[in-house]
């Protein structure tokens, strides 16, 4: 959140900034004021602005003294200058120092305008560049090749115990991607990159690993929500050390989250509580040829989930963490369905062209859960040959989330509590849900509510505004644009003609 300070002796022109520059149109979400150099500097050390715009002449403390007060000690990024004609070689000098800008007055608002936009995109630059930087500077740390000791240049002295945390983002069955963007209030970001996050937690205090547990649980799930595109995210925890041990509690949390594999996806794995896994020899398949051929003959879907089930859960139990078994695992599945298909005379070659996503994409997950919801679903498309997902029918979990969107579409319905409602993970129920509707989450819950948007349009006297709201468009603007793209026209010309142009 960027903010501005407004300084000035005169009431008039620090109103008169405040109320007519359009500051959120330019980035700034907060603007501050006061009338002379000294509150401006409490201000400064209190609120931290990015930008200082200050009058030359104030009692008590120039805008120049204080320009470079709030440069040096409140690290305030840009300052603007506002001085008369007679004043105007005072603020050259200032500018040669390489620390502000200047606007003759009376201010014009369009040049402030400018000048703010072009300073807004500058710091926005020049943090991102830091950020980088600093991100580079952690990893080298990270990979050993520079000492943890420039740590504290970046984040001050820690003599505390710390908790290093690896937060990554799943790649569910579906393979939804997405910008890992994380806000935490009790861990400091290291580190980031698209998918992974590296997370400080310093322990402070109390030695209670209960309390630590719960915020990260908290934390997590907190991310989790926020994300809302159809992707989830894991983390793994150190053990307790100190910031100089850095590299070490960096492999222990990569350890820990690799253990999601048979846990499941969304998880806080600590690696304190994860055992070390043997190596074992899993056999390849126990599953019944012949119940599957019954199953193939009578569609008896359930049964074969069952049998799916009991292989599946086999290899969590054994805390499996060999992709390559579970790979194996369901290629054996499908072979067996494949021959017990073929000897019925079964078209699997047309079944499979008509959801190639399916079939032919690759077969990596990031969990035993997903490889299992992975099969059990191709298992599911092939003994129906698609039939379900024509349009004539749908699953029960689809049928149950139709249902819900047509009874909640006015309130605010996301995927996450569409997902938690039929008892599915968010990364799941996104691709089934898309594979049986043919159009995402939010696509089909905007044809329920602009459907249900017309039906009210119809009635005599209705108010677009209020039909907005009540079909769960918050956004009047954003309405009227869905409104427009699905029907062709927007709402009032729908309710003066009664027609749509795009049938």
């Amino acid at each position: 959140m960027m903010k501005a300070l407004i300084v000035d002796d005169e009431m008039h022109i620090r109103n008169g900034l405040q109320k007519s520059v359009k500051w959120r149109e330019l980035g700034i979400e907060q603007i501050f004021t006061a009338e002379d150099g000294r509150e401006a500097l409490a201000v400064c050390l209190k609120e931290k602005p990015e930008i200082l715009i200050t009058d030359i002449r104030m009692p008590g403390m120039d805008g120049l003294t204080l320009a470079q007060a709030a440069i040096d000690k409140a690290k305030v990024k840009k300052v603007v200058i506002l001085s008369g004609f007679s004043e105007f070689e005072y603020a050259k000098t200032a500018i040669r120092l390489g620390v502000v800008d200047y606007l003759l007055k009376p201010v014009k608002l369009e040049e402030l305008s400018v000048l703010l936009k072009r300073m807004v995109e500058e710091i926005r630059l020049e943090s991102r560049q830091k950020e980088l930087q600093n991100q580079e500077m952690v990893w080298e740390v990270i990979r050993g090749t520079k000492s943890p000791g420039i740590l504290r240049t970046l984040f001050g002295e820690n003599q505390g115990e710390v908790l290093l945390a690896v937060l990554e983002r799943d790649v569910p069955y579906g393979r939804c991607f997405s910008v890992l963007e994380i806000k935490t209030e009790y861990m400091q970001i290291l580190t980031k990159m698209e998918n992974e996050v590296v997370l400080l937690f310093q322990i402070k205090g109390k030695d209670d690993r209960t309390e630590y547990h719960n915020v990260f649980y908290q934390e997590l799930h907190e991310i989790n929500r926020r994300q809302n595109t159809g992707c989830s995210c894991s983390i793994g925890v150190s053990e307790r050390g100190q910031l100089k041990d850095i590299c070490r509690l960096y492999r222990q949390a990569q350890e820990a989250l690799k253990h999601r594999f048979y846990k499941g996806n969304e998880n806080c794995i600590f690696h304190e509580e994860v055992e070390e896994n043997e190596t074992k020899f899993y056999p390849l398949l126990n599953l019944d040829k012949k119940a599957i051929s019954e199953s193939v003959s009578l569609f008896q879907i359930d049964l074969l989930h069952d049998q799916i089930h009991r292989q599946f859960e086999f290899l969590r139990k054994e805390r499996c963490m060999e992709e390559r078994v579970v790979q194996e695992l369901c290629l054996g599945i499908q072979n067996i369905l494949f021959e017990s298909m073929m000897e019925r005379g079964v078209d699997i070659a047309g079944i499979l062209n008509q959801n190639q996503e399916l079939f032919s994409g690759q077969m990596s997950f990031s969990s035993i859960t997903d490889y299992e919801a992975w099969i059990s679903d191709y298992c599911y498309l092939l003994l129906k040959g698609f039939e379900d997902l024509s349009g004539k029918r749908y699953s029960a979990v689809i049928s149950k989330a139709v249902d819900y969107i047509n009874q909640h579409y006015s309130e605010e319905l996301s995927l996450v509590r569409l997902a938690e409602n039929v008892n599915k993970s968010t990364s799941y129920f996104s691709c089934i849900f898309k594979k049986e509707m043919g159009v995402n989450f939010n696509e089909y819950l905007n044809q329920v509510r602009i459907r249900k948007a017309k039906e009210l349009l119809r009635v005599p006297d209705a108010v677009i505004y209020e039909v907005s709201e009540k079909t769960g468009f918050s956004d009047y603007k954003y309405f009227t644009k869905v409104f427009k793209k699905q029907c062709g026209c927007s709402p009032s010309e729908y309710v003066k003609t009664g027609e749509c142009k795009i049938s």
